[in-house]
């Protein structure tokens, strides 16, 4: 039952649903994917304000002044960023407004303190302003209706400011996937626990994929280390809510590969069973109503590669988003060649110069695995049997997102 990669991506994309629906305050809905489109619900800013500091009146009664000649006004009034209502001014007065303050009624510009003076209570304007001069017209920062967000996008914090500016009371969004990660072995221990040298080896893949899981957008996501018995993998597989489960480990066809065993003990009904693509080729996908459950191999750098090919897709549709991320060009610094037979997923290390993305393979004897892991930018997608020379235009799917350099 191995697939192709193209097809354990369809496959993927064919059993995931995304999260209930939920409606909450912008305010707390960064990194979660919009269910309906956002607009602003008003003008930003929804009335008139000032600009700078400064004095607001009828640019008309001012239309002779000159550094010569200027023209006195009476300050009867001051505004401030939180003056509401401010009573309408008369032509020929003036007020004294603070940065964002209301600009009242009967007023249509204002003038920069440094270009005014103040004497008995009258402020002298020796320069001719023009009606709407360091004035915020309504709108002028976002108009109503503007299209904030899209449906099926991750909201950034500049998103959710702007819906909570426009007075957006509440978005649309679906609940990110809770997700369970079991890693399967004897042989493991708690990492959070010292462990002595004699007495097995930390497991280091359930914080690796807690940790993606977490900075990808999933929800409570837990992680357990569970000896290679039925019984207690199954247990914490019956006691999970979990929509997406991931176990590493239990992959290969011996007494002690249990992962296959239990996803079909638990319900699921296997979906694909192994990828073709290295590493990663026994890799499989189960299914149960709207939850998935992902068995993964056991080395860390090869949990990395499937995370990002596999389980990134399905936690990105199961967080409501519309497509998976893609492959993107970059161009080689270094040739190199893969075996034939299976598509292969070779680390690299990016680089963004400008508008040039760079990459690197971290690939043959001398990179040992774990550090080509903790080097990883992206996986270079290739062809079985391929030689790459240096420059040649690869396709690459990123871990996350880059910063030039």
């Amino acid at each position: 039952m191995s697939v192709s990669l193209d097809r354990a991506l369809e496959i993927i994309r064919e059993h995931t649903r995304p999260g209930e629906v939920h409606s909450l305050p912008p305010a707390i809905t960064a990194g979660l994917v919009t269910a309906a489109p956002v607009h602003a619900d008003f003008d930003v800013p929804e009335f008139p304000r000032s600009a700078r500091d400064g004095f607001t009146f009828h640019a008309s009664v001012a239309a002779r002044a000159s550094y010569f000649k200027p023209v006195s006004l009476p300050i009867v009034q001051t505004l401030y960023a939180d003056t509401e209502n401010p009573p309408p001014l008369q032509k020929g007065h003036a007020a004294r407004i603070l940065t964002g303050g209301p600009i009242p009624k009967g007023a249509d510009c204002v003038v920069q303190a440094e270009d005014a003076k103040v004497k008995d209570g009258c402020v002298l304007i020796g320069i001719s302003p023009k009606p709407g001069d360091f004035m915020r017209r309504p709108g002028v920062d976002l108009p109503a209706d503007t299209l904030i967000a899209d449906e099926g996008v991750s909201l950034t914090p500049e998103m959710c400011a702007a819906a909570v500016r426009s007075r957006v009371p509440e978005v649309q969004v679906h609940k990110p996937p809770e997700c369970m990660v079991l890693a399967l072995g004897n042989e493991l221990r708690d990492p959070e626990d010292v462990v002595l040298m004699d007495d097995g080896f930390p497991a280091d893949n359930p914080v690796l994929l807690r940790d993606l899981l977490r900075e990808h957008g999933a929800g409570d996501t837990l992680y357990h280390v569970v000896p290679d018995t039925m019984l207690e993998i199954m247990h914490e597989i019956e006691h999970s809510d979990a929509r997406l489960t991931i176990t590493t480990g239990g992959t290969g066809d011996s007494e002690k590969d249990l992962a296959r065993i239990a996803a079909r003990e638990a319900g699921y009904t296997m979906l694909f069973d192994g990828v073709d693509m290295r590493p990663g080729h026994h890799a499989f996908l189960a299914g149960k109503d709207d939850r998935l459950f992902f068995g993964l191999p056991g080395p860390p750098p090869a949990v990395l590669t499937c995370f990002r090919v596999l389980v990134l897709p399905a936690l990105q549709f199961m967080r409501g988003m519309r497509e998976s991320e893609g492959a993107v060009s970059a161009q080689l610094t270094e040739g190199f060649g893969v075996k034939p037979g299976l598509i292969w997923l070779v680390h690299c290390k990016l680089a963004l110069r400008g508008t040039r993305l760079t990459a690197t393979p971290l690939i043959g004897r001398d990179m040992p695995s774990m550090q080509a892991m903790l080097e990883t930018d992206g996986f270079i997608v290739t062809a079985p049997g391929i030689q790459f020379n240096k420059g040649d235009e690869v396709g690459v799917l990123l871990l996350r997102a880059l910063r030039p350099v």
